[in-house]
């Protein structure tokens, strides 16, 4: 074929792709401005974290947290194992944190130490928003560089997810496309570690599932992906080792005892590689682990029974957090509209079930099976010893393996679904509804943020706006919900599929 046209046929190939990215991009974005800042989940708390890695320190010193109306002793006796001093000049302390000596009015003007309860916390998440925070001028401003700072590799590795798992059209990433639901938008837009834990993970498990379609051809740069991506899972959080753990395992039930041998056949050097750099890490893990006190969380299950029905008790709250709890979690998606998205996770499971062999029905079986006692069995044997309950973006990593292992299921059996014209009409409808669940997701958050949450033009009632105003910033979900759109209707119309079959773009 004349390389002109195959040069054309692989940019058709790529353009719901590029839509895809544009559009993770301008909601990203948009979630960054939809939460007034310090107004997301504990944002002092890791806004002063992060200043302790500006200020050169990778641990600052142990200290008492000062008792805040509401927390219980439980509470407060779990706080004060994580609890560290960091020096925070007088203009970047963030709003209504006092000195340790409890008084704000004699502050010294080169600043005060003040107490943060995730002193300790794994220092990754924290390294590019300390660099915002050298060149910020005040706290308001050091937060939303801090945001956008923390935002820029959770897109990245969102969008490095995309590519791996990109196959010519959208039954590739039909549950990756589910995964990635308006709270782990909203997660990876704040000032936390959890965005970059969850973002992480979910490359990790897309470079999993990458290799594990393939394993006699994994290129070297999925492998870098995976390396990455996995370390970086293991050290951004407490739990990342267990996250990273899932993955591998579901990538080793869905490759199969023959794919584990042509994997190490053709690429026995690169997975002694990467077991050794992702060691490597769980190593550097125990010891800051270690070292810092950080995993300090106490274990016990008794008495059993009570404590598993404590779990199942919060099981609803976890689901329905995964999908969308905004705000500093006081900012609700309805119960419909966290059920609805729910029920399209378990639709796409139907379908790979009906799809799939017999292992794979075990597969994704298990998956689920392991998915939601995850968050029980968390809660009932470590989380309820700290008196504070579970919320969803705890164990995102975990829920998001459900639609990814359904997905990657319906992947490999897409020709029995291509030749029908109700799933071709399906799989466009569904992308056009996930488009329109992203915009008013981030819509019903806004209109809260914005102090109007009865209103449905929000730039019109705020009592609050971001930087550029809301006319902006509403701009930008509609557009990411509009590049979507077109990704359905590029879809839908076969265009990617008529321009470039697979013969072509091996040319």
């Amino acid at each position: 074929m004349p390389q002109p046209l195959a040069r054309a046929a692989k940019v058709g190939t790529r353009l719901p792709l590029v839509l895809v990215g544009a559009s993770l991009a301008l909601l990203l974005a948009a979630w960054i401005v939809a939460t007034q800042p310090f107004a997301a989940p504990d944002e002092a708390s890791h806004y002063l974290r992060a200043l302790t890695v500006a200020n050169g320190q990778l641990l600052g010193p142990k200290m008492r947290y000062p008792p805040v109306p509401g927390m219980t002793l439980t509470e407060l006796a779990f706080v004060q194992g994580d609890t560290r001093g960091v020096l925070v000049p007088s203009r970047l302390s963030p709003p209504g944190v006092l000195c340790a000596g409890g008084n704000t009015d004699s502050r010294p003007s080169r600043g005060c130490i003040e107490a943060t309860p995730t002193g300790d916390y794994f220092p990754p998440p924290y390294l590019l928003p300390a660099l915002a925070l050298e060149v910020s001028s005040d706290a308001t401003s050091g937060l939303w560089l801090g945001r956008i700072a923390s935002a820029v590799p959770c897109f990245a590795f969102i969008v490095l997810a995309f590519i791996l798992l990109w196959e010519l059209d959208c039954w590739s990433i039909v549950g990756l496309m589910l995964a990635v639901s308006p709270m782990v938008l909203f997660v990876g837009s704040i000032l936390n570690p959890n965005g970059l834990e969850i973002a992480a993970s979910l490359a990790f498990a897309a470079a999993v599932l990458r290799i594990a379609r393939a394993p006699a051809r994994a290129h070297r740069w999925v492998w870098v992906v995976l390396v990455i991506s996995g370390a970086v899972t293991v050290l951004s959080w407490q739990v990342g080792p267990v996250f990273a753990i899932g993955d591998l395992l579901l990538g080793m039930a869905l490759i199969g005892r023959d794919g584990l041998r042509a994997l190490q056949t053709a690429s026995g050097r690169m997975v002694r590689l990467a077991g050794v750099a992702l060691l490597a890490a769980c190593g550097f893990w125990l010891w800051y682990s270690r070292a810092s006190g950080v995993s300090h969380t106490q274990f016990g299950v008794s008495p059993v029974l009570a404590s598993l029905h404590e779990g199942l008790v919060q099981l609803e709250s976890v689901l329905r957090d995964a999908v969308g709890r905004f705000g500093a979690l006081t900012v609700h998606l309805p119960a419909w509209a966290c059920w609805s998205w729910w029920l399209a996770v378990v639709a796409v499971v139907a379908v790979a079930a009906w799809l799939g062999n017999r292992r794979e029905r075990v597969v994704i079986g298990s998956v689920m099976v392991t998915a939601f006692a995850f968050p029980v069995l968390a809660y009932a044997w470590f989380q309820r010893h700290s008196g504070f309950g579970m919320q969803g973006r705890y164990v995102l990593p975990v829920l998001m393996l459900i639609p990814l292992a359904a997905g990657e299921v319906i992947y490999r059996h897409r020709s029995r679904l291509v030749s029908s014209r109700t799933a071709r009409l399906t799989l466009p409808v569904g992308i056009a509804l996930i488009a329109a669940f992203q915009a008013y997701a981030w819509w019903f958050d806004a209109r809260n943020a914005a102090g109007a949450p009865g209103t449905i033009r929000v730039w019109a009632h705020a009592t609050w706006s971001p930087p550029l105003g809301w006319i902006a910033w509403t701009l930008a979900p509609a557009l990411g919900a509009g590049a979507l759109l077109a990704v359905a209707a590029l879809q839908a119309g076969g265009h990617v599929r008529r321009q470039a079959p697979p013969e072509m773009l091996r040319q």
